[in-house]
């Protein structure tokens, strides 16, 4: 049977979803381009991803694929970006600390690594947040 959406979405919802589908999509690039070796030789960030935990890498790939889906969700409206959203943080969350353990350099490519951990761990936040708000509010389905 389905589900009957009892509220119109709001402008915001179409834009946001779109920011973190950009946001998680360059996320899933950047992934599949040092996964798979395709990029040039970053010594930094190559550190990071041979020396964490094989749990951390989980975490990593959990929160680069669940996000780019609940994104995906939420531009289709559906209440199942909440729980991909909640998901997603919690893998960028298992990767930070995997990281945190593995030793990686304060600086990556020039940006101080709480920064970087900070901007990770907060769109995946926002965007179970908001995905939360929509769907108590009705608009999700």
């Amino acid at each position: 049977m389905p589900k009957s959406v009892t509220a119109s979405a709001p402008a915001h919802l179409t834009l946001l979803a779109f920011v973190f589908l950009l946001w998680h999509g360059v996320l899933a690039a950047d992934y599949v381009i040092e996964r798979f070796g395709l990029a040039l030789d970053m010594p930094s960030l190559d550190a990071v991803f041979f020396t964490s935990p094989v749990w951390a890498r989980v975490g990593w790939a959990m929160g680069v694929w669940l996000g780019l889906v609940a994104s995906i969700c939420a531009l289709m409206r559906d209440d199942a970006a909440v729980l991909l959203f909640f998901a997603a943080f919690l893998g960028v969350l298992a990767s930070v600390i995997g990281a945190e353990i593995a030793g990686i350099p304060m600086e990556i490519r020039g940006v101080n690594r709480y920064i970087i951990y900070a901007a990770l761990l907060l769109a995946p936040l926002i965007g179970w947040i908001y995905t939360r708000a929509m769907k108590r509010a009705g608009v999700l389905h």
